[in-house]
């Protein structure tokens, strides 16, 4: 070959290097000068396909990455949105682009010019938002947190943990102030159920819960409030997966790792008996700034005459919109629902995916049951967005106002009441919520309210119950004869403080030797009762309610209902 036509082959080499550069850079602009300008007035969300994370602002999409998404294991595709609202954050996912999971990526993108940074993340596998536009990672082995405004610290901050983790533990939810995590940890005859933790912005524990029975894939949502005590997180509580008879128990968590349970209310199937009969599932949870809890739940009855879970398992509401109400989960939207997201005042992203309760006869179920259709619901009217959806995000709800405290005037008013005679001891009167001149040997009797304050507005009951204009109260009251704790006994006093009557729940269920009060609050005009008895291993547990009704200045009880447990006496 001449040198000059070497010299031409070798020219033209270049020449073709240059024009493909030349293509790819011009398409990545492109792919910038196309992007629609965006109106920050309109709301930001974003949404999930198996290839990719598109990111809207109203009814345009600010920008598209690539990113491939598991349309079978929710812990895969963690998607979080900064409490400042700006950013939305995700881990590249290496494993399913066949990379090394040593070059695993943090990407975050700006919700308001489109613009996308990547952050070096080896190992992470997951994430929650922290402070106003931060993340922590979890590597299995140490923590690292970036702050998605600072694209120039790539590498982020590695933090110090006091102990590795001995179990897999996964990030449920993040708010501001604290990240709630779950772990993995056998609890004996092979069985599995899940420590929760609320970790603080720097990865360091502030509170170990306890074990919840449920794996780790516990739908959950946290909401931010003025400081950290004001934060509170909502968790489902996966009991038995997979199960016809199951119970998906949704429970709020406070920043000092107390519970308060939610009654399932008009969403529990009809002969729900949790984990006994029937079966409910909860799909998603979100708060809004109101500090409303929303839920998508769907509900089952059990043919009993078939063999196998699936078989069992008859639809009997499908996913729908609902929200706490109080205590109870009212209806909200009759509308199909699996996860809804709000986006402004009179707007709301709405996903709707097939329930597939029941046997799936779908040539492939793995797609039918987990894609499905987004739509827009703007005052009333649904405009369709996207089909293969596999979820819908949002920016989180941040609330203003700190959580109401409890009503301590009223634990003040019954430290000093009068009782009557309770545990076979003489009436009399409280002193500092305790009856005095009781010999430690011989027990005690003392307002429930007096020692768990912050429980006084589960303890504790103020409603005028008699149609007279007054306010009536009903007080828990724990006692004993010495050695362990007694029954509770609630009892009722008029609106001076004289005592209308009292209620032994031990005696109300079946001379059970324990009975705990979970709440007691007015309902209907009658005073309500929830309570679990159970012997003194913590065996035979029952959960039963009652209405205490005062009728001529004394107490009945009625409408008494077991709601689970053994029927038989144990």
């Amino acid at each position: 070959m001449s040198l000059k036509k070497l010299v031409f082959l070798t020219v033209a080499a270049c020449l073709v290097a240059v024009l493909v550069t030349v293509v790819v850079l011009r398409f990545d602009r492109t792919g910038e000068a196309d992007r629609p300008e965006a109106d920050l007035a309109a709301p930001a969300y974003a949404y999930a396909s198996l290839t990719e994370l598109v990111v809207m602002r109203g009814d345009k999409v600010l920008t598209k990455v690539n990113r491939p998404f598991d349309k079978t294991d929710s812990l895969n595709n963690q998607v979080v949105w900064s409490n400042d609202g700006r950013y939305v954050a995700f881990l590249a996912g290496a494993q399913w682009l066949g990379e090394d999971v040593d070059n695993e990526r943090l990407v975050a993108v700006d919700t308001k010019t489109g613009d996308k940074h990547e952050f070096r993340c080896p190992r992470c596998s997951y994430i929650a938002a922290v402070g106003a536009d931060e993340v922590l990672a979890n590597d299995g082995k140490k923590f690292r947190k970036f702050v998605l405004s600072d694209a120039d610290r790539a590498d982020g901050t590695e933090l110090d943990q006091a102990k590795a983790d001995k179990y897999l533990r996964v990030f449920l939810a993040g708010t501001r102030d604290l990240t709630l995590t779950a772990g993995q940890v056998y609890t004996g005859n092979s069985t599995y159920g899940a420590r929760l933790e609320l970790l603080s912005p720097e990865g360091e524990q502030r509170l170990d819960v306890g074990v919840v029975d449920s794996n780790i894939y516990i739908p959950a949502t946290g909401i931010s409030g003025p400081t950290a005590a004001d934060t509170t997180f909502a968790i489902a509580v996966r009991n038995n997966p997979g199960l016809c008879e199951a119970d998906f128990p949704i429970r709020l968590l406070d920043a000092e790792g107390q519970f308060e349970d939610t009654d399932w209310g008009a969403a529990a199937p009809p002969g729900f008996v949790p984990n006994k009969a029937q079966g409910i599932d909860v799909r998603d949870l979100w708060w809004d700034n109101s500090r409303t809890l929303h839920a998508t739940i769907a509900s089952w009855t059990c043919d009993e005459t078939k063999q196998d879970h699936t078989s069992k398992k008859v639809l009997h509401s499908p996913s729908k919109l609902w929200k706490l109400d109080g205590r109870k989960w009212v209806l909200e939207d009759d509308s199909p629902a699996t996860v809804v997201r709000p986006l402004s005042d009179n707007s709301r992203a709405v996903l709707s995916i097939p329930d597939c309760v029941g046997p799936v006869t779908e040539p492939d179920p793995q797609s039918y049951c987990h894609l499905g259709k987004l739509q827009v619901v703007r005052d009333g009217r649904r405009t369709d967005v996207a089909t293969g959806v596999l979820r819908v995000y949002a920016p989180p709800a941040v609330s203003s106002e700190p959580l109401p405290k409890p009503d301590l005037s009223a634990v003040e008013r019954l430290k000093s009441v009068r009782v009557p005679s309770l545990c076979g001891h003489a009436e009399g009167t409280l002193r500092d919520g305790k009856l005095p001149d009781i010999p430690e040997s011989q027990g005690f009797v003392s307002l429930a309210a007096a020692s768990a304050p912050k429980q006084a507005k589960d303890l504790i009951a103020t409603g005028d119950v008699t149609g007279d204009g007054k306010a009536e109260m009903a007080a828990v009251f724990q006692c004993s004869q010495g050695g362990v704790g007694w029954p509770d006994n609630v009892v009722l006093y008029d609106d001076g403080l004289g005592v209308l009557g009292q209620v032994d729940l031990g005696k109300l269920s079946a001379s059970s030797e324990k009975a705990s009060v979970q709440r007691l609050e007015v309902s209907g005009g009658n005073f309500q009762v929830r309570w679990q008895s159970y012997e003194g291993a913590g065996s035979c547990k029952k959960t039963w309610s009652a209405q205490l009704k005062v009728v001529n200045k004394a107490v009945e009880v009625t409408a008494q209902t077991q709601l689970d447990g053994p029927k038989d006496e144990c």
